[in-house]
Parts: C-alpha cells; structure tokens; sequence
C-alpha cells in the first residue's frame, strides 16, 4: 500500500495504478480532527514552556532558519 508518491498527486496514467498487487490511498492522514487538535496542544504546550523560561521541546533551529531571524523574533530561544 502508498500513501505517498512522487509526484503528488499520483498521475492518473501512473503505471502503479494498473498493478493488482498495489494499493495507492490519499495522502491525507494529518487530515483529522484528531491531528489538528494534537497540532494545537503541542504548540500551546510549547508555547507555556517558552513563557515560563524553559526551552521548547521541539526547538525551531533547522538550518533553514536563519539564527538572526530567531534572535530578533523569538528573543533568542
């Protein structure tokens, strides 16, 4: 079973749409009431953390955030 392709959507004329050993499903499961409201009470989690002094648990340092931008923005965390 996919639930992920390259490309996304999968193409209609996608050779792994003719196998009978291959199931292809929606890429859809972060599509729930469930996942948006866990998505909203890590943050708010993290959000208290960082307001009573502590370091997040899930940090925003990827090296695509530039430390200049956190610094100015985020006070440094």
């Amino acid at each position: 079973a996919l639930d992920v392709t390259d490309p996304e959507p999968i193409p209609v004329d996608s050779p792994l749409l003719t196998l009978d050993n291959v199931l292809v499903t929606a890429h859809t499961a972060a599509n729930s009431e469930e996942s948006f409201a866990d998505c909203q009470r890590h943050a708010a989690r993290q959000v208290v953390l960082v307001l009573s002094g502590q370091a997040p648990t899930t940090p925003i340092d990827q090296p695509w955030v530039r430390r200049s931008f956190i610094e100015r923005t985020l006070g440094g965390v």
